[in-house]
């Protein structure tokens, strides 16, 4: 249900926005934006998911969402929508008051 090719946007607490590309597989998410990729894991039952996505810097052109950090973890959990939309809420585990909201839509089948 969730194998494919996904397109997230994303906005913290803070009012930062950003946008990246994940590609799910099985459990794994892998991905990246301009500047950082995404290693992680996102598991489900039903519409329900959850997960942690780690987020690391490859270059220099932009700052996170979060600020000036050159890697971080994510735990996420929300719910998938007929199998084409998933909308996730969560934080940083480092520091829980940084907030993080993530919309995702499946662009192609794998």
């Amino acid at each position: 249900m969730f194998d494919g090719l996904w397109t997230v946007k994303f906005q913290t607490n803070l009012g930062l926005l950003g946008q990246g590309v994940v590609v799910l597989v099985g459990t794994r998410v892998l991905g990246g934006d301009t500047s950082f990729y995404y290693d992680g894991y996102l598991k489900g039952s039903g519409e329900l998911i959850e997960g942690e996505i780690t987020v690391i810097r490859f270059a220099q052109t932009l700052t996170s969402v979060f600020g000036n950090l050159e890697k971080f973890r994510l735990v996420l959990s929300g719910k998938v929508e007929e199998g084409k939309r998933i909308s996730l809420k969560g934080h940083l585990f480092e520091n829980p008051n940084m907030k993080i909201t993530v919309t995702g839509e499946k662009k192609a089948e794998i």
